[in-house]
């Protein structure tokens, strides 16, 4: 009888232990769980930042290609010269035929 009362006893603590084996493995799979929620949820965040990032950069590419031709068309030799010229022509020209009209109705 007295063997019967000490394995019940060892029984009894051998099934406390794996209970309280089963609760704290419980709660690191619950913690697992919720770490694993956490970090898709940052991963996410990050993705989403990411996207952004990338949309800019190819935005500032671009503007720098187009500053780049923009650069190379007004270096070429005389351009801005030639621009310069045409815009003195064009106001001699309107001048002169705003003169010339002034002159032909008298107010000069």
């Amino acid at each position: 009888m007295a063997d019967n009362k000490i394995i019940h006893e060892l029984l009894k603590e051998v099934r406390d232990d794996q209970k309280e084996a089963n609760e704290k493995a419980q709660a690191y799979r619950e913690d697992t769980i919720k770490w694993r929620v956490e970090a898709d949820n940052r991963l996410d965040s990050y993705n989403s930042q990411l996207e952004i990032h990338i949309d800019g950069v190819k935005t500032l590419k671009e503007l720098h290609i187009d500053n780049v031709t923009r650069i190379e068309i007004l270096e070429q030799p005389g351009k801005t010269l030639n621009t310069i010229k045409k815009w003195c022509l064009y106001l001699g020209a309107i001048s002169g035929a705003i003169a010339a009209i002034a002159k032909v109705i008298g107010l000069f």
